[in-house]
C-alpha cells in the first residue's frame, strides 16, 4: 500500500500477503473500475431452488441436476425445470424466444 499510495483512491488500502486489498466502510462496496466506495446495491432477493434435469420422470424429486440455484441459472443451463418440493417450473423450450429474467 505504501508503494501504491493512491491505488485505492478513497477506500482504506489494506496489505496482504503478496497483494493488498480495498476496504470500504459499511454498507458501501469497492468499485475496482472507478477506484471509489459506492452504497451497496440493496435489491429483491433472488430465490435460490432445486434445477431438475428432467420433466418427464415419474422420479421428478431425484432428478435435481442442482441445488440452490435462481431461475436463470438453472434454464440457461442444463435445466429443465426449476423449483421446490417437486413443484416445479418448467424452463422456456431454446429457441421460442420466451426470456428468462
Amino acid at each position: 500500500c505504501e508503494l501504491l499510495s493512491s491505488v485505492c483512491g478513497e477506500a482504506e488500502c489494506l496489505n496482504v500477503e503478496g497483494s493488498f486489498l480495498c476496504v470500504c466502510p459499511k454498507d458501501q462496496d469497492y468499485n475496482v473500475m472507478i477506484a471509489k466506495c459506492e452504497p451497496t446495491q440493496t435489491g429483491p432477493l433472488v430465490e435460490r431452488k432445486d434445477c431438475y434435469y428432467h420433466l418427464s420422470d415419474e422420479n421428478l424429486c431425484e432428478s435435481v441436476l442442482s441445488s440452490l440455484v435462481t431461475l436463470q441459472e438453472c434454464c440457461c443451463t442444463l435445466g429443465a425445470g426449476w423449483g421446490d418440493n417437486c413443484e416445479v417450473y418448467p424452463c422456456p423450450v431454446y429457441g421460442t424466444g420466451e426470456l428468462v429474467d
